[in-house]
């Protein structure tokens, strides 16, 4: 695992004069949005099995604009204010300003707010692939973690852990 200027993170691979990288960071939210995002992602499902359209909110989904526009808001602020901030994706910065991103959010249907959830908390999660969050003023391919082939300005250290977790060894790369 390697920590860049405190962020986190796995090396992955390299893209011609980029290194790639996955996020090695915990996302925590309160126990009550975990449940709210769960009931969004399983909405989100059954219009992918109805043939990727939106269909109605029941009462069974549990969900409503208010209940998306927080979560949405949370995802925002959490790349903002946290230790993602430290090493943003690539075509999410774009979308990082809640006031001009939260309109053309508001605009989407339920399905596609659904869809941005889901692409947003795929670009936290430990991979490097890239999602399409162009509904709302990012890009196509927003989400990897690269950074140039020059890394010689960046804090980079090497962390090895035990499996448990209980014993670690920290190497400064810059000394």
């Amino acid at each position: 695992m390697l920590d860049i200027n405190g962020f986190k993170c796995h090396l992955s691979g390299r893209t011609g004069d980029s290194i790639t990288f996955k996020n090695a960071n915990q996302l925590i939210f309160k126990t009550d949005y975990e449940k709210h995002i769960k009931n969004i992602l399983k909405y989100y499902q059954r219009c992918v099995d109805a043939g990727k359209k939106a269909i109605p909110v029941t009462n069974y989904d549990n969900i409503n604009n208010d209940l998306i526009n927080e979560i949405f808001n949370q995802i925002i602020n959490k790349i903002n204010s946290t230790v993602y901030n430290k090493f943003i994706p690539i075509g999410v910065k774009d979308i990082l300003n809640i006031e001009s991103s939260l309109p053309k959010f508001n605009n989407l249907d339920t399905f596609e707010q659904s869809g941005i959830i889901l692409n947003l908390l795929s670009i936290l999660h430990c991979s490097s692939g890239r999602v399409d969050l162009s509904l709302i003023g990012g890009g196509k391919q927003c989400g990897a973690l690269t950074k140039g082939k020059e890394v010689g300005k960046l804090n980079i250290k090497l962390i090895n852990q035990s499996v448990t977790g209980l014993f670690e060894q920290i190497i400064d790369l810059n000394k």
